[in-house]
């Protein structure tokens, strides 16, 4: 074999070889591009289907005179619909309600950013243990309830108030306080948003179209806007290079494969 190649075939080899990389290269983009969207669909699609099984299975028929369960929250602070209103009154209160409740998320949210500017975020941390635990006790445990029921399984007050309350603590602790196993803490955030998107679905049908798309509006608001407190607080956050205090959802890290090259090939000689 002759030991040198000649310059033309040299530089095709070169151009193979770097076509090749280059394609490596675009593949594993693309393969860390469908693991990143499947991170994102994965919780919510969970979320959905749990949301879906309990409203199926807690349906309110309406035809019997059931009451919203919704009903005193600042979701429904402006205006009570009912069957007898017309649709301009329906829609007028919708937008009451969204108006109230997008108010209230705001100044929460601004609260927060100015706590975590100022250094106060054990104040944070301690509101959201304590939301978590009324997150996790009451509407959890009503909701607990409401499922044993329905599905006609027996249990005593005690069990059920030992198992809601280490429900209730390990959830607390694993979200926001010690380090727990990933799959634990992504249990208990998709449970979280399964509970609230499940009470959410007890509202009046008006209020919650209106204030679906209140909320989808002031997220983008709040998240891309120069001004917005959400991204006021991740760009703080950022700077000051510690954890953000809210619930976020942390997908699992993947581990890149590596591919072990053979030392030498066949037929070396």
């Amino acid at each position: 074999r002759p030991l040198f190649l000649p310059p033309d075939r040299e530089r095709a080899g070169a151009a193979v070889v770097m076509a090749r990389r280059r394609g490596s290269r675009a593949s594993r983009a693309s393969r860390r591009g469908v693991d990143s969207v499947m991170d994102i669909l994965s919780p919510v699609t969970y979320c959905i289907a749990t949301c879906v099984f309990l409203v199926r299975l807690l349906r309110i028929d309406e035809n019997a005179g059931a009451s919203y369960e919704m009903s005193g929250s600042v979701a429904s602070a402006a205006y009570q619909e009912k069957t007898t209103d017309s649709a301009g009154t329906k829609l007028a209160g919708a937008l009451a309600n969204a108006l109230v409740f997008v108010t209230f998320v705001a100044v929460a949210t601004t609260i927060i950013f100015c706590l975590f500017k100022h250094g106060c975020s054990k104040v944070i941390w301690a509101y959201m243990g304590v939301s978590g635990l009324v997150v996790f006790g009451g509407l959890g445990g009503a909701l607990g309830a409401q499922v044993l029921q329905a599905l006609d399984i027996p249990c005593d007050v005690v069990t059920f108030a030992v198992c809601a309350v280490n429900f209730s603590v390990v959830g607390v602790l694993a979200v926001f306080f010690v380090p727990a196993p990933i799959a634990v803490k992504q249990g208990y955030l998709v449970a979280i948003a399964s509970m609230v998107a499940f009470y959410f679905t007890r509202m009046a049908e008006w209020s919650t179209w209106v204030l679906l798309c209140a909320m989808a509006l002031y997220d983008l608001f709040a998240v891309l806007t120069p001004v917005g407190p959400l991204k006021a607080i991740v760009e703080l956050a950022q700077e000051r290079d510690e954890e953000i205090p809210a619930l976020v959802y942390a997908a699992r890290p993947r581990r890149m494969r590596r591919v072990r090259t053979r030392a030498g090939g066949r037929g070396a000689g």
